[in-house]
């Protein structure tokens, strides 16, 4: 009788550990720690329903965290334990507009930079039961915060617990059976230990979130993957024009008093108001422009460009007299962290450029910021030459254009002018394209988001194939990627990652539409020029003496090559960046 009372006690603990494993399946706290979910709606729409997982444990006050103004239009409560299952979209069973999101994403657009951002979520070649990856990332300070694989965790842990847990209750039930039926003092003990070990694995896997998080809480709260953005800016040229004009702005003179030294011992001369330069072609509070109608900073260039200085030691070195300017910093579309703009010809270089209130930079400006205030850094991060990984070894004896590689040093270069192409170059598609739709005129630049040809579904399709073969092509890095690729006054990449595209110094007095009018000429008439390598050592007809170096071009100096403009060539090289007159101080 007292081993039949042992036998079914020993059922009741296995019937109740088994309904504990069930409870623990629907109510265990998952990895990520969201242990809140948020049902909100707006004001807007009152009856549609935004879910929003949060760690968050009042969800009333979620609102006010954010600061979108949109967002604060939320009015947020708990979900009851008896609906927390409904925290799901409609679609699948739940009361969401559409799957929930976390708290770090539910922001749009706040005011400190951060935005959302729709991504395609990435697809499993085996499902795991429960998991639905988020569909929109945060983006803020140029990177994006991917919570793809905190969420793949997430579910894989409750998967692999649920797993664990049938095994264990599978095992206890085995050790009971055993237990039970047993003949002999050995069995019974044999299945005592069985549904022990099963009991301890259990309460250790399901005890494992609580010994993290008391130990160390962020061990349990898996952060999102953050990625530097690489992309090419929203067109604003509005925003960017804006700032070019209040730089050209004419200021006020101001009655700054200079001393004048006593080196007698005799009476002080009066002080005398600095003399300011005179701007005849602007008054206090006009936008100054120069005789071509170009905007002219005044004392400080806009943000995001470099003030290169005229400097009698880089006349003296050179024997060329440059003027004052502004230049971006990085390549087109001069965002650090973005890829540089290719594709693109020299009149829709110019377009851009014209459209943010600047122009294209001409050949003695490209040079001088590269070389230096003192014109003797003649790689622009320096005067001595880091051959880099790879290196060219001049033109095989059966071609005249390209080059061959040989290994150069162990390190990278200073610059991305040491990748060799992976991919087989093949014109096709580029030649296809500006073959059939030649720009006529600026605006109708692929990088006009305007561009009424886009409506035009065969040039939409040449449009895409353009792009997927300069993408194909593409090995240039984000802008700033090699911080030791930058001249002493701040400008990066002169030297490397593209080829820049630059106005030549017989066309500096011409309008862009002097210079258009010209149609896609070639040599000494062509009115643009490409300057330094881009990623690859096999430069355009390079030998083994050609470097990187900053009066590197594509051509002689102030040639060019035979490529026209316009209606003409395009390259998956060639890339750009803008510049502007600053006053002289």
């Amino acid at each position: 009788m007292k081993i039949v009372n042992t036998k079914n006690k020993l059922s009741r603990i296995i019937v109740t550990l088994m309904g504990l494993i069930l409870v623990f399946l629907f109510t265990a706290p998952p990895a990520l720690a969201l242990v809140n979910c948020c049902k909100c709606t707006t004001k807007d729409d009152p009856k549609t329903n935004i879910c929003i997982k949060t760690t968050e444990p009042d969800c009333s006050a979620m609102p006010a965290k954010s600061s979108n103004p949109q967002v604060k239009t939320l009015e947020c409560e708990s979900l009851g334990e008896a609906d927390k299952g409904q925290c799901r979209s409609i679609s699948n069973g739940g009361i969401c507009a559409k799957e929930p999101i976390e708290d770090s994403l539910f922001s749009s657009s706040a005011s400190d930079g951060t935005t959302t951002t729709s991504i395609a979520a990435p697809k499993l070649g085996i499902q795991i039961p429960g998991l639905q990856f988020a569909t929109e990332v945060v983006a803020k300070g140029g990177y994006l915060q991917l919570p793809f694989l905190a969420q793949y965790i997430d579910a894989v842990y409750k998967y692999m617990v649920g797993v664990a847990a049938v095994a264990a209750a599978i095992m206890i039930v085995y050790g009971g059976f055993i237990y039970i039926v047993g003949s002999s003092g050995i069995q019974i003990q044999q299945g005592k230990t069985i549904i022990l070990d099963a009991t301890i694995g259990l309460l250790l896997l399901l005890g494992a979130y609580t010994i993290l998080s008391t130990i160390n809480p962020d061990t349990v709260v898996l952060k999102p993957v953050r990625l530097m953005q690489v992309g090419r800016e929203p067109f604003n040229a509005a925003a960017s024009r804006a700032l070019v004009e209040q730089a050209a702005t004419v200021r006020a003179p101001s009655a700054v008093e200079i001393p004048v030294l006593d080196l007698t011992n005799g009476p002080v001369a009066p002080a005398q108001p600095a003399p300011t330069p005179e701007t005849p072609a602007a008054k206090p509070g006009e936008i100054a422009k120069d005789p071509l109608g170009n905007l002219v900073a005044q004392g400080n260039c806009p943000p995001g460009m470099v003030p290169i200085e005229s400097s009698p030691e880089y006349e003296q070195a050179t024997g060329v007299k440059v003027a004052s300017f502004c230049i971006d910093r990085f390549e087109a579309p001069n965002q650090q962290g973005s890829k540089p703009l290719l594709g693109v010809n020299e009149w829709e270089a110019e377009w851009h450029c014209n459209e943010r209130g600047k122009r294209l930079c001409n050949e003695l400006e490209w040079v001088r910021a590269c070389l230096g205030p003192q014109g003797k850094n003649a790689f622009g991060y320096g005067p001595e030459f880091i051959p880099g990984l790879w290196v060219t070894a001049g033109n095989p004896p059966e071609s005249s254009t390209w080059s061959v590689l040989k290994k150069g040093g162990t390190e990278p270069g200073k610059c991305n002018y040491d990748t060799p192409s992976k991919n087989v170059i093949v014109w096709g598609r580029l030649q296809r394209f500006y073959i059939q739709y030649p720009t006529k005129k600026p605006e109708d630049s692929i990088l006009n988001p305007n561009n009424p040809n886009l409506s035009n579904p065969k040039y939409k399709k040449l449009f895409d194939e353009l792009k997927t073969e300069v993408d194909r092509m593409d090995q240039s890095e984000p802008s700033g990627a090699r911080q030791s690729c930058a001249t002493s006054e701040g400008v990066f990449d002169m030297t490397g990652n593209v080829s820049e595209m630059v106005v030549k110094k017989a066309f500096i007095n011409q309008t862009t539409e002097q210079r258009i009018a010209q149609g896609p000429a070639t040599g000494a008439a062509k009115p643009y020029n490409w300057m330094g390598f881009y990623w690859s050592p096999i430069a355009h007809k390079a030998t083994s003496q050609d470097k990187p170096s900053c009066t590197f071009g594509a051509g002689p100096t102030s040639v060019g090559s035979v490529h026209g403009a316009g209606s003409g060539w395009r390259d998956y090289a060639n890339g750009f960046r803008c510049c502007l007159s600053l006053a002289e101080r």
